[in-house]
């Protein structure tokens, strides 16, 4: 091989090499800039609520417990009150503890919200029979799910009536709550009690965890559906009933 040739090839590997250098230099930038817009348009929207994220410690409850016979049983309170209201077989009040979660958990956004909170593209999020932006927090999502799991165990009282909310919707809910409960990943120690009825140890999450205010992001959601920050819908459209709670068999 040549002098001249041996110049050449290395000339060549050279903008070879320069050029794959600038293309990763490219598309760093172009992932800086991707990440920097995603953040702003997170911290955006997220700036507009955020008065709700108010952190309090709120003891988790309702452990199993077991006597020495070995029957199982939820301790109630000193005051003597349940410690759940949420489970048990299907009764009015469960139905009503369920609704006062997650009832009117869609609202309308504005345009301007909907552009900050979804970013290019949020075009394709309008809902033509409603006329606007229709939005739901993740937090009222993840409870509709878990009560509709619930519902799932009592067919015969809550026979489903709606074609998109079958098995593929609760399988939906199902995958979605396992990715909700390995995104926040809690890491409080929970300690475990020997009973001798079961002569073993048993459970024993009752214990302290930092939460977020539930009730004030609540009364923000009840205010976004029909209070004074109620986005309106466009004129000539109709907002249907079936984005409250429909399913009412007890009430």
């Amino acid at each position: 091989m040549g002098a001249d040739q041996m110049e050449g090839d290395a000339t060549q590997l050279f903008h070879h090499a320069s050029a794959q250098a600038a293309r990763r230099r490219e598309n760093r930038h172009r992932l800086a800039v991707g990440v920097w817009f995603t953040t702003i348009v997170i911290i955006t929207w997220k700036d507009a609520p955020k008065h709700l994220i108010e952190l309090e410690e709120k003891w988790f409850e309702a452990s199993p417990a077991f006597l020495d016979d070995g029957f199982e049983y939820v301790p109630e309170r000193e005051d003597g009150t349940p410690r759940t209201k949420y489970v048990g077989e299907p009764t009015k009040d469960i139905d009503h503890n369920w609704e006062q979660l997650h009832w009117g958990r869609f609202f309308l956004l504005t345009e301007d919200e909907a552009k900050k909170a979804w970013g290019p593209g949020y075009e394709k999020y309008w809902a033509p029979r409603e006329g606007g932006y229709i939005a739901a927090l993740e937090v009222m999502h993840t409870v509709h799910c878990l009560d509709h799991i619930r519902r799932a165990f009592y067919p015969d009282i809550y026979p489903n009536k709606n074609p998109i909310h079958g098995t593929k919707h609760r399988d939906h809910c199902i995958e979605h709550l396992r990715q909700i409960i390995l995104c926040n990943s809690d890491l409080t120690p929970i300690p475990s009690i020997f009973y001798i009825g079961v002569e073993d140890n048993y459970i024993n999450s009752d214990r302290p965890h930092t939460c977020r205010n539930f009730q004030k992001i609540r009364e923000f959601v009840s205010d976004r559906f029909n209070g004074s920050s109620r986005v309106a819908p466009r004129p000539g459209t109709v907002w249907s009933d079936e984005w409250i709670n429909t399913d009412r068999p007890h009430t």
